[in-house]
């Protein structure tokens, strides 16, 4: 019997050991649950700015709105956690936030300068085309010119050069 004790206790132990290592509980207490919220709170406001910026510049944002609505709508449920006193829930709700948000500003910055370097070759296209226009005109007003001299000449009996 001792020794079906001992090998009793033992796996315990071991079943113990792997669970607290592989399965970390969340024990948040308020004000933990709390600087979570404000700092995913931060976080989510400095992603929308962000978006602004890359919007303004013209890139699509479609997917990094649907980003922002998925992080705005877990913080919700994060504060509505909090308080109803689910300090465990607000918390685990915050992180995820944190989690999803991790890179946004990078892909929105990314977006942003791929709008800025279209728009700038879009412009150049334009002024070159505008150049190439110009001078497919100059060129036709100058052949106009020259082949009505030509004719002038040629009416009134002078030589044709």
């Amino acid at each position: 019997m001792t020794r079906i004790f001992k090998l009793s206790v033992t796996v315990f132990f071991a079943v113990f050991l792997v669970a607290a290592i592989f399965v970390s509980p969340v024990f948040a207490d308020r004000g933990g649950s709390q600087k979570a919220i404000s700092s995913a709170k931060d976080s989510l406001k400095n992603c929308y700015d962000a978006v602004k910026q890359a919007e303004s510049a013209g890139a699509n944002v479609d997917s990094l709105m649907v980003t922002l609505n998925d992080v705005a709508g877990s913080l919700s449920k994060a504060e509505l956690a909090f308080a109803g006193n689910d300090y465990d829930s607000a918390y685990t709700y915050s992180m995820r936030c944190q989690s999803k948000l991790n890179d946004f500003t990078s892909q929105a910055t990314a977006l942003k300068e791929n709008a800025q370097a279209t728009a700038t070759q879009n412009f150049v296209f334009t002024i070159l085309s505008l150049a190439a226009s110009i001078g497919i005109l100059c060129a036709g007003i100058t052949a106009w010119i020259v082949l009505g001299r030509r004719e002038r000449r040629s009416f009134h009996g002078s030589p044709t050069v």
